[in-house]
């Protein structure tokens, strides 16, 4: 009971986007358990965790670092379940920079969701894709599994997961050079008291400094300015192309 309740409390506090108290908690948790392989699953939980909130942090390469370590030694996942979770956190952190890693995994992602019904899963696995696509300038594509997404979580009743295919949109539009048409986001994420940190790759496409501000002084990030210049080099990355004069 000890162990869920350390990860319910880490979970809140990620979610509610105080980043330092979620860290703080896991990394205590995980040292007093960390030797006690019975522990596994209650290990497995903390470093998924760990790597939720470096991942809301953008801090993507200690994300994936965490992800990793959660297979067990000889880097196998000790049932699908896991196997799931993890392949879908992958996709997640890696369709930002480096969606050749998504297109490598997310075929049997989605084969191994299907077989469990996961819907969650498999629309993350979705919009993953899509922002993967947005860097190949596959738009088409893109647009298709942002959809896709959409439906799923509709499908499975899971409302609050629109955000991450509405910012995938975002991101698309941003890529296409159309407006940002931010609307559906900003009105969802206005419905629900977490994931409000999730402003921030908005108010930065918008050059909106006050917003930016505003949002570094409301969360406990772990170090703000990482945070933001990560999603500038993202940003950079699929920045749309200036016609020529």
């Amino acid at each position: 009971y000890y162990a869920q309740t350390v990860i319910f409390y880490a979970d809140y506090q990620t979610i509610k986007g105080n980043f330092i108290k979620a860290e703080n908690a896991l990394y205590q948790f995980f040292e007093g358990i960390k030797k006690f392989r019975e522990q596994s699953n209650s290990i497995f939980q903390c470093q998924r965790h760990q790597g939720h909130l470096y991942r809301f942090n953008f801090f993507l390469y200690k994300a994936n670092r965490k992800y990793l370590a959660t297979r067990n030694q000889q880097k196998k996942f000790d049932n699908f379940i896991e196997e799931i979770y993890i392949l879908t956190n992958l996709c997640e952190t890696n369709c930002y920079f480096h969606p050749e890693v998504v297109c490598g995994i997310c075929r049997h992602a989605l084969i191994l969701s299907k077989r469990l019904k996961d819907l969650k899963s498999q629309a993350k696995i979705y919009y993953s894709m899509a922002i993967a696509c947005i860097h190949r300038k596959k738009y088409k594509r893109a647009k298709k599994y942002i959809h896709k997404s959409l439906y799923l979580d509709e499908k499975d009743g899971y409302s609050l997961g629109h955000l991450f295919p509405l910012l995938a949109e975002i991101y698309l539009n941003y890529a296409l050079n159309h407006p940002l048409n931010t609307t559906n986001f900003e009105q969802l994420l206005s419905q629900f008291d977490v994931y409000g940190f999730l402003q921030l790759p908005v108010a930065i496409l918008q050059n909106n400094n006050n917003t930016v501000s505003e949002i570094h002084s409301k969360y406990e990030w772990l170090d703000f300015q990482k945070t933001v210049k990560a999603y500038k080099k993202f940003f950079s990355i699929i920045k749309p192309v200036q016609p020529q004069n």
